[in-house]
């Protein structure tokens, strides 16, 4: 008898973690209605700051992923989903 094993690969698989984070507030921001304009003004940083971040090209460290779940009223664990 042949064992026939099937893997099945998220993409998330390959992204960085601070790929997934960027991802998953992105996601939630645009969910809740929120601009990237807005959530910078939440953040006191630039637009194109929160572009990055959302492009995975910034890392953040916990107190600023913190930060941003507070600004978007949601828990952290939301944003660091898949990580």
């Amino acid at each position: 008898m042949t064992t026939v094993l099937h893997f099945s690969f998220e993409v998330n698989m390959m992204l960085s973690p601070k790929e997934i984070v960027g991802s998953n507030i992105k996601r939630i921001r645009q969910n809740q209605g929120i601009t990237g304009s807005d959530l910078a003004r939440l953040l006191l940083c630039s637009q194109q700051h929160v572009s990055r971040i959302e492009r995975g090209l910034v890392r953040l460290n916990i107190e600023q992923i913190q930060l941003v779940a507070d600004r978007l009223n949601v828990s952290i664990s939301l944003l660091l989903r898949g990580v």
